[in-house]
């Protein structure tokens, strides 16, 4: 299963961000518009730093497979630098990451 990037991989934040909206949880309830965007940016910055940091050469999202978006997940989980920056984002990070996989999950 591949990552469908219609217009760009900001559009494919887009489009997480509006899931998020519409349908988050395994509950099904919606997050905020606001929260949602804290998510969709977190992802954005997650890559980045994952990138200035030389760990990947690009986005971390743009694989062609799941499982291979959840192997640079967990790579991400362990990197030092994340582990920190999750802490004092009080685990913001580590959720919108696990949001991504259950979005792309449903795609």
């Amino acid at each position: 299963m591949g990552l469908e990037i219609r217009g760009g991989f900001m559009n494919l934040i887009k489009e997480f961000e509006e899931w998020l909206v519409i349908r988050n949880k395994p509950s099904g309830s919606a997050l905020s518009a606001s929260s949602a965007n804290k998510y969709s940016r977190a992802i954005k910055t997650i890559s980045d730093d994952m990138v200035n940091r030389a760990l990947f050469e690009k986005p971390f999202y743009t694989n062609s497979s799941l499982a291979e978006l959840k192997g640079n997940i967990e790579f991400i989980k362990k990197n030092e630098f994340f582990i920190s920056k999750n802490k004092k984002g009080h685990n913001m990070y580590s959720v919108a990451l696990d949001h991504f996989i259950s979005f792309v999950q449903n795609k």
